[in-house]
């Protein structure tokens, strides 16, 4: 990074100084005017509208209270006079030259009865009830502003119908007398240049956006609806404000404000482009610039002379320095000047005064440094040599009295340490033989124990080999046990199956036997009823013969009974030979029923013997069957415990194996001891040797 002079950097200080708060003035005035103009420019446009709208007004007002009073003298004089009526109407038209093309006088009807008019041949007659200005005026008996604005069919042009009703002495609305406003009037007020430089423009909308009046007559020709300018949904909130930026009809930016026209709603705006404030800003702009360029150089300029009154001592006190650091210490810095640079000059001085005493000071420190080396080097070489005995002098400076000490007290410490050392050097010989001579007793013991427990681990494999196979053969038991209990319980449910359908058939034998039983009772029920038949087929034969008889007694009368007296007869001979059969089937049926009872009876104890013989059976089996589960399960207990005895053979075996690899690695280690020991008792006696020679009083010879 460059270095600079103080005179540099103070008039570079000197010229942001100056520069700063002039570029702060400048853009800072800059953005106020900038403000400034740009609410000038909104305030002026409201105002410019409101006044524009205050004309607007005075136009339609003055027109609509023209009608007013023409509608008032048409009342005093009364309408129907044609002559009278027509003057009124051209005298108002002539001096109100707003009216576009006609005045006209309208009866109760909606007849046109009178106008004044280049087109009255055209109009004369003609009814207008229809239209919405005539109903209203009639309707409210007041002065009517149409706010929709319409095209006169003579000119072209847009007019804005007006309208007032003629009211009699006694109140009554008795016609109505109307004309169409012209709003070319309108346009020329809308036409003149307004704003900075006249470079605005003014613009006139109804409520419903139609344009009315605008510098660009085409569009107001075209019918253009304005209602998707930006600023239109301002219109529509208040009757007038400010308008902020929009892009216009022309494509310019453009602000400004609008207002309202009360009587007829339209909305008038006057609006500038934004860059017709600009020259004027660049002027302001200018301005600023020059008035800050001029103080920024007269600021330079006093900082150039300023920097020299002040780098001037500055430097001096500089070369001076320099030539102290070269290594004149008895230069003497300049005082004059200003507080501060006589203060550092001063300082300076008191800095080279210490400088040289410290020198001395320090020439004075390194001739004794010097001598002290030389002692305590020459103690260090009889300390190296073996001689505790050589003690350092002890100097006057603290620090190498200090380093003297600490050598001596050094030289003390290291002739007990050799002493020590020599002592325990015999004790450790001593130990070393003893520790040689019990590691080799321990290497002996320990290999023979090496070979016992290598033949205690063949063993315990042999042990584990005829474990494995007694775990197999108990498995094998164990499987064949759990077969048969299997077979067992199979026997057992089917012997449950069968004296369960023991007890099924010796239930439905019993049932048949019931069943038969009662069909015994009832063929015996038959044989009763069959009795009780016999008995009515003989008393209907007596009663048939006695009917004969009777019948032969009535002679030819009796003849039909004796018929029927026969038939009876016939038919209790037929009952008594059915009865006959019935009672011979009823025998048989009985007899079979007997014989089926016995069957049955037989069929019971036959069922009652088997289900005894089953039960006993299956109790037999199920004695069976546990006997086998308690054998099976004996197998599979014992099989388990092979299991578990086959697996503890395992780690017995593999703990013979880690015993044999501890005992392997013990018989190692003990023989690595016995070397180390003798290694120790070697390094003791070179260590009695080394130690031998050294003295705390003596040095070596």
């Amino acid at each position: 990074m460059p270095r600079f002079s103080i005179r540099a950097l103070l008039i570079i200080a000197a010229a942001v100084i100056a520069a700063v708060p002039t570029l702060v003035v400048v853009f800072g005035a800059g953005l106020y005017i900038r403000d400034y103009l740009h609410n000038d420019v909104l305030l002026r446009g409201q105002l410019s509208a409101e006044r524009l709208a205050l004309l607007y007004e005075g136009y339609v007002d003055k027109h609509t209270q023209a009608l007013g009073t023409l509608a008032d003298n048409l009342a005093a004089t009364g309408i129907g006079d044609l002559a009278n009526d027509q003057s009124m109407l051209t005298r108002v038209k002539a001096h109100y030259s707003g009216f576009a093309s006609s005045v006209i006088l309208v009866d109760l009807s909606g007849r046109v009865i009178a106008a004044a008019a280049s087109e009255a041949e055209n109009i004369d007659g003609l009814n207008l009830g229809d239209r919405e200005w005539f109903k209203t005026t009639v309707s409210s008996g007041k002065l009517f502003v149409d706010k929709v604005a319409i095209r006169s069919r003579v000119t072209g042009r847009l007019v804005v119908p007006l309208a007032a009703p003629i009211i009699n002495a006694e109140g009554n609305v008795i016609g109505v007398v109307s004309g169409g406003l012209d709003l070319a009037e309108i346009g020329r007020l809308a036409d003149r240049p307004i704003g900075t430089n006249g470079a605005g423009h003014a613009g006139v909308a109804t409520g419903e956006g139609l344009l009315l009046a605008f510098p660009r007559h085409e569009l107001v020709d075209a019918g253009r609806i304005v209602t998707d300018q930006g600023f239109w949904p301002l219109t529509r909130q208040t009757q007038a404000g400010t308008i902020p930026e929009f892009v216009g009809l022309e494509g310019q930016t453009l602000i400004g404000g609008f207002a309202t026209v009360p009587s007829t709603g339209w909305k008038v705006w006057t609006v500038e482009p934004t860059s017709s404030t600009d020259d004027v800003l660049y002027r302001a702009y200018q301005r600023a610039s020059l008035i800050g360029a001029l103080g920024a150089g007269g600021g330079l300029v006093l900082a150039f002379f300023g920097a020299g009154f002040l780098a001037r001592p500055i430097e001096r006190l500089r070369a001076t320095a320099r030539a102290i650091t070269g290594g004149d210490l008895n230069q003497i810095a300049n005082q004059d000047g200003p507080r501060e640079v006589s203060e550092l000059g001063h300082a300076i001085n008191a800095m080279s005064q210490s400088l040289r005493e410290r020198i001395s000071n320090e020439q004075e420190t390194q001739r004794e440094l010097r001598q002290a080396v030389s002692d305590y080097s020459e103690v260090a070489r009889r300390i190296i040599g073996g001689d505790f005995s050589a003690r350092a002098p002890v100097s006057d400076h603290p620090e190498l009295s200090l380093l003297a000490d600490c050598l001596n007290d050094l030289t003390q410490s290291m002739a007990r340490l050799v002493t020590e050392v020599r002592e325990a050097t015999t004790n450790v010989s001593n130990a070393s033989a003893d520790i040689l001579i019990a590691t080799s007793q321990q290497v002996s013991a320990t290999a023979e124990e090496a070979v016992a427990v290598r033949q205690t681990a063949s063993s315990v494999i042999e042990v584990k080999q005829t474990s494995t196979l007694a775990m197999q053969k108990a498995s094998a038991v164990a499987q064949a046990a759990q077969r048969a209990s299997e077979v067992a319980e199979s026997g057992r449910s089917t012997v449950e199956a069968a004296i369960a359908g023991s007890q099924e058939a010796r239930q439905r034998m019993e049932m048949v036997a019931q069943r038969i039983l009662g069909f015994i009772e009832q063929a015996e029920a038959i044989a009763e009823i069959n009795t009780t038949v016999g008995d009515l087929a003989e008393q209907s034969n007596l009663l048939a013969v006695n009917a004969s008889i009777e019948a032969a007694k009535a002679g030819e009368f009796g003849r039909g009974f004796a018929v029927v007296a026969t038939e009876i007869k016939a038919l209790s001979d037929q009952s008594k030979q059915a009865t006959v059969q019935v009672r011979r089937i009823l025998a048989d049926i009985q007899k079979a029923s007997q014989a089926a009872m016995l069957a049955a009876e037989q069929g019971v104890k036959a069922a009652e013997v088997g289900s005894v013989r089953a039960s006993e059976s299956g109790n037999t089996i199920r004695v069976l069957t546990d006997s086998i589960g308690e054998a099976a399960r004996a197998g599979q207990q014992i099989a388990a415990a092979s299991q578990e005895q086959n697996a503890g053979m395992d780690q017995i075996a593999a703990a013979m194996r880690n015993i044999e690899q501890s005992t392997s690695q013990t018989v190692a280690a003990t023989r690595q001891v016995e070397r180390s020991a003798r290694d120790l008792n070697d390094l003791a006696g070179r260590l009695a040797g080394l130690v031998s020679f050294v003295s705390s009083d003596t040095p070596p010879q």
